[in-house]
């Protein structure tokens, strides 16, 4: 039997039709969705119909508990995403979501399959540890999860353990990537594949760079826009400015810590944000400084009445 792997899609619907258009050159019996369909992008609902009409088998990730979250009216800036992608999910999507498991179980010929997310379990490098808990707690042949943006196939204890990597957000080179699994009475193997992503990408950009999803987080949409188009965790990065920031002045609101992170992460990387217009960019530092980006007018213009 063969599946195809997908996981990490994150809203990017570009990245998922390029992958479904070269899966469809060859025969699979079964499609494979691991999770984190929504969020960070405003194509929640495209990729959600994708997934909910030709899933054979789908789980529930970490970013589809937002379908379950309820936002204060004041949030600090970092859930502003978050609570922009709940209050877009329509009430089909969110009771479609909040019928998945957090993990499935199937057999394959003499294979115990275990199919689940990761989140709460691969959280540290190394992954020993994590291999640990799931062989001490969980039966199974063959383990295959998402959430790292990485792909790895690997055996350990005598368990086999495979990851396909993200669709839409990666983390380990740039390309949009999936698996292949065939499972027969004989053999077990698994094939990687990566679309590379530079052709698309800068449509790609024009057209995220343009959406309301944009225009309401700049900062995290840039952030969105740099990984996939350097396969890195530019998250990480930030998040490392902003904590430094935050031991050399305590005094700073999150909000003044989130804009002045993202200087300083513009200042030490070619982002995508200094390829919007002269007016946008300018329309955007407006913005950052001040305190409540919720509140401003949208940039998409190059204005900010």
């Amino acid at each position: 039997m063969r599946f195809a792997l997908m996981s990490d899609i994150h809203s990017n619907v570009i990245a998922l039709n390029l992958v479904l258009d070269e899966i469809s050159r060859v025969h699979v019996d079964a499609f494979v969705f691991l999770g984190d369909y929504i969020s960070d992008g405003n194509n929640d609902s495209k990729v959600l119909d994708i997934v909910s009409k030709l899933g054979d088998y789908i789980i529930a990730g970490n970013r589809e508990k937002i379908a379950e979250m309820t936002f204060n009216e004041e949030i600090s800036i970092n859930q502003l995403p978050l609570k922009w992608t709940r209050e877009s999910l329509q009430e089909d999507e969110l009771q479609f979501i909040k019928t998945l498991s957090t993990s499935l179980r199937l057999k394959v010929h003499d294979q115990e399959i275990l199919l689940l997310h990761g989140d709460g379990v691969l959280e540290d490098k190394p992954f020993r540890k994590s291999f640990d808990w799931l062989i001490d707690n969980e039966v199974f042949d063959i383990c295959i999860m998402g959430h790292i943006h990485e792909a790895f196939d690997c055996s350990y204890r005598g368990k086999r353990f495979i990851n396909p990597g993200s669709v839409g957000l990666p983390a380990d080179g740039p390309g949009y990537s999936y698996a292949i699994l065939d499972i027969n009475e004989e053999n077990v193997s698994v094939k990687y594949y990566s679309i590379d992503s530079f052709d698309t990408y800068n449509g790609l950009r024009i057209e995220y760079q343009n959406s309301n999803y944009f225009d309401k987080h700049p900062v995290w949409g840039t952030l969105v826009l740099d990984a996939i188009r350097t396969g890195k965790a530019t998250n990480v990065m930030f998040f490392e400015l902003l904590n430094e920031l935050r031991k050399k002045d305590e005094g700073m609101s999150y909000n003044q810590l989130w804009n002045t992170a993202f200087l300083a992460y513009r200042k030490i990387v070619n982002s995508s944000f200094d390829l919007l217009s002269n007016a946008q960019i300018i329309c955007y530092e407006q913005r950052f400084e001040e305190e409540m980006m919720i509140e401003t007018s949208p940039c998409l213009n190059g204005k900010n009445k």
